[in-house]
């Protein structure tokens, strides 16, 4: 007689696999772009804050916990009890039919995207969250979901969801009314803005997720160069793909990140963690 086995709970599969431990490997995309941006995000993070008063940060695209994790730990760190984090992913399907043609990454990310695994570890890494630091989950669209949230709530808003252009730019119009006048307004995935490369080639380029400039053989988002050229008009401070401003009262000023504490993520590994330093000189 065959054994007749239960259907087990994929978290309870993570916590067997991993305790509590975090888990970015394998085929996972949990580290995804230029990983060295936390370092700077956590800057940004402490740019927005102000003197005795909790910091609210809302991410939008999540996928498996990293950015929400350096998040939190900054949080811990420098900022008051009573702090919190609000996470908004679709966490399903969202890639091309022409970008999943070209298979890789893309096929690899689309078919990842249709089950449950990229929530459920996101769940499972985010679970250290708790305590001073509050953690938030809309799970849905994000053009259904910002509209509900409370305008000017937050001290950071970051931008990291899809990369294609309508998608950005719907995220950029209904996430800039969340933030606080004074707070941080950021995003990543703009490796070359328009003028570093030629906005014909963007707009030629605008149907796919990844491409390279011609000229200089560097790879970029045209999705993200374009809302963001068409969103703010001007070219942004950016670092690394890393794009911040601090919004006022009469549009945006560029903010500093010098200066700042550093962090170093501890979910990092070691050779990450090394690597930032190297690249910070410390």
């Amino acid at each position: 007689m065959a054994a007749a086995y239960s259907s087990t709970p994929l978290s309870s599969v993570l916590r067997a696999l991993f305790g509590k431990a975090p888990y970015f490997g394998g085929t996972t995309f949990g580290f995804q772009g230029d990983w060295r941006r936390h370092v700077f995000m956590a800057a940004a993070a402490q740019a927005a804050m102000q003197k005795g008063r909790p910091v609210h940060i809302l991410e939008i695209g999540s996928w498996v916990g990293s950015s929400a994790l350096t998040w939190a730990q900054t949080l811990r760190q420098f900022a008051v009890a009573g702090s919190s984090i609000t996470c908004v992913d679709l966490w399903a399907p969202f890639t091309t039919t022409g970008d999943i043609a070209k298979g890789g990454i893309y096929a690899e990310f689309n078919e990842l995207a249709k089950t449950e695994v990229p929530y459920e570890l996101f769940r499972h890494n985010t679970q250290s969250i708790s305590g001073a630091v509050a953690l938030h989950v809309h799970r849905g669209q994000s053009r259904d979901i910002l509209p509900t949230l409370k305008k000017g709530a937050y001290d950071l808003v970051y931008v990291d969801a899809s990369h294609y252009y309508e998608d950005v730019l719907e995220d950029l119009k209904h996430a800039a009314p969340l933030v606080r006048d004074g707070g941080i307004f950021c995003g990543d995935d703009l490796e070359l803005q328009v003028g570093e490369v030629d906005l014909a080639q963007v707009r030629a380029k605008i149907s796919e997720d990844y491409t390279h400039d011609p000229k200089t053989g560097r790879g970029f988002h045209p999705g993200v160069a374009l809302a963001c050229h068409e969103f703010f008009g001007r070219r942004i401070p950016c670092t690394i793909g890393f794009w911040y401003l601090e919004k006022s009262a009469g549009g945006y000023v560029d903010p500093t990140l010098i200066n700042r504490s550093i962090v170093v993520p501890g979910h990092f590994t070691a050779e990450m963690q090394a690597a930032c330093r190297t690249f910070l000189g410390r």
